[in-house]
């Protein structure tokens, strides 16, 4: 009788956690009766562990980190970054933006620019030259194991 109840239990669950994240917002119809549900792993149920690779994520319980926290990883950007020279002669300022992934063991994969500054090229091969160029972060952590994560950072470049 208890087994009967909590399957009767999770289908109103599932059919509200389903309908908060579907794009579709129109009503669900009332239903009359109950439904039962049962769930039996067959030839396709997903395996518990598997060593596929996995699709980055946006956000995880623990982010990625660079060595020594923000400050180090501002420290590092001001130390290595070179203005290149034909900006500096047509006095282009501005931020790039660089799109990369942490990896599981924290190397730095996947290096784009995602915004640059307009009229000086230069400036973005710069960013991503010393994006490329950090040392390994600490990984981000999903259920207490490392995982990949998207990250993007602003790379500033201002003249004095």
């Amino acid at each position: 009788m208890k087994n009967h109840t909590m399957r009767l239990l999770l289908l109103p669950i599932l059919l509200l956690t389903s309908r908060l994240f579907a794009q579709d917002q129109t009503p669900l119809p009332p239903r009359s009766e109950p439904m039962e549900v049962t769930i039996e792993p067959g030839n396709d149920a997903v395996p518990e562990e598997t060593n596929a690779p996995q699709e980055p994520l946006t956000i995880a319980e623990q982010m990625p980190e660079f060595p020594g926290g923000q400050q180090a990883m501002m420290s590092y950007l001001v130390k290595n970054l070179k203005y290149p020279q034909e900006c500096v002669e047509s006095e282009v300022e501005g931020k790039v933006f660089v799109g990369f992934v942490v990896g599981r063991e924290g190397l730095i994969t996947d290096v784009k620019v995602l915004r640059g500054v307009p009229g000086c090229p230069a400036l973005e091969r710069e960013a991503v030259r010393v994006v490329k160029t950090m040392p390994n972060w600490h990984p981000g952590r999903q259920n207490g194991e490392p995982v990949p994560v998207r990250m993007t950072i602003p790379v500033v470049f201002k003249l004095k």
